[in-house]
């Protein structure tokens, strides 16, 4: 179970990939709005199933600390991301990815270009972080749910190896380098708290993380559906980090 969303998110990379080469299909702008409305109710029931789990097996006291944990790790996140180097950092290395692909004149292979548009989209991406948080949290269980995210992170991904597969050409392939590397190490990350939180019997057992996960999950839903488009994602995506470490340390 705690593998399959990876090998999912592979295949759809490279499906992707491989019918944008073969026959140069796109997604009417129709069936694109669907789709995101698809996409968005499966991020809510992933987020609903999380919060039925969470009150089947805590009681409330530890949940509404955990809640409180969440919220400030959310606020910290938000407010520090903004504040700190790394929001610039982030943002013109993403730009410089976007431009790399149009620039003809730039120094960057088509392969280079490809792990740069791989890291920049694909492995930053806050859906990747979600996504191995979430299944890396409840390593420790056998629910299916926890899967959601890594599908519909798999349906993006095959969406956008469709447009770069036309520009990038073969070389599109090396997406996948960044996107398998960053979410082996980000899926170990989370399952290594989570084993540490079980065996030291810590009351929270990942709770923070858990309801970090829950809202950055009904956050993505309504970005999707278009109802908050100015608020961006990834300010809040650090908090995860934020909320394991108040997890395993405080509780």
């Amino acid at each position: 179970m705690l593998w399959i969303g990876l090998f999912v998110n592979a295949v759809a990379v490279v499906l992707g990939i491989g019918v944008g080469r073969l026959y140069q299909w796109n997604i009417s702008k129709k069936a694109q709005v669907s789709l995101l409305s698809f996409l968005a109710a499966l991020l809510i029931f992933s987020a609903l199933s999380n919060g039925f789990y969470l009150f089947s097996q805590f009681a409330i006291l530890p949940l509404l600390k955990a809640l409180f944990v969440s919220w400030a790790c959310l606020v910290i996140s938000s407010i520090g991301f903004r504040k700190s180097p790394l929001h610039r950092f982030f943002s013109a290395y993403t730009k410089s990815a976007q431009e790399s692909i149009s620039d003809s004149s730039s120094a960057l292979n088509n392969w280079k270009k490809a792990i740069r548009i791989g890291s920049a989209f694909y492995a930053l991406s806050p859906l990747n972080f979600i996504a191995c948080a979430l299944v890396g949290i409840y390593s420790q269980t056998s629910e299916s749910w926890v899967l959601i995210p890594f599908i519909v992170k798999a349906l993006f991904d095959f969406i956008g190896s469709l447009s770069f597969s036309n520009s990038l050409g073969i070389s599109s392939l090396a997406i996948a380098i960044p996107t398998a590397a960053s979410q082996v190490l980000l899926v170990w990350i989370f399952a290594q708290a989570a084993y540490l939180s079980f065996e030291t019997d810590a009351p929270m057992k990942m709770c923070a993380t858990a309801i970090t996960v829950l809202y950055l999950c009904l956050h993505s839903a309504i970005v999707l559906l278009g109802w908050n488009k100015s608020v961006k994602l990834f300010p809040y995506t650090p908090a995860l980090l934020l909320a394991l470490i108040f997890d395993l340390l405080l509780f």
